[in-house]
This record gives structure tokens, sequence and C-alpha cells, in this order.
């Protein structure tokens, strides 16, 4: 016997799970800390950690700050080796 299902996605429930909740934003800022503490065992450069705009989707930025920063990670590749599979 053949049963039919019919699935209607709630994309704006998506959204708000998937993108934009507490915990989402919490992890990803964990994620972040870990890879800026990873990143300042290897420069003396300050490492800044910040939340993006969040209207859209959970976002949060590690950065090097100061004029050398853009050298120093094209060079060694500090903030790129210091990501990991998920904190």
């Amino acid at each position: 016997m053949a049963t039919s299902v019919r699935l209607e996605l709630n994309r704006d429930g998506i959204r708000q799970v998937a993108l934009l909740s507490p915990e989402v934003r919490g992890r990803l800022r964990q994620i972040a800390e870990a890879t800026a503490t990873r990143a300042r065992g290897m420069t003396n450069l300050e490492i800044d950690v910040r939340d993006g705009n969040g209207r859209s989707r959970a976002a949060v930025h590690v950065g090097m700050l100061g004029p050398a920063a853009a050298a120093t990670e094209a060079k060694h590749r500090i903030l790129g080796r210091s990501l990991t599979n998920g904190g």
C-alpha cells in the first residue's frame, strides 16, 4: 500500500533555527574564540573577535589588527592555520 506525504517547509522557521538562533550564535562565538586563542599563540599581533551584523544570519569575525596584519597573514596564514573542523 503506497502512502503519499506532502512536506511543506517553513522557511522563516528554518532561518530562525538554523541561522539566527542563540544556540548557533553561541557555538559560532565559541569556535571564533578558540580560533583567536590559537592565533594569539602564533603571533604578537592583536587578534580581534567581533559579532557580525546578524540580520540575515549569525556571523562572527576573527581578524588580526595593525599595519602588519595583512602581510603577516599573507606570509604565515596564521588565521587560516588556526581554524579547525568545528572548534
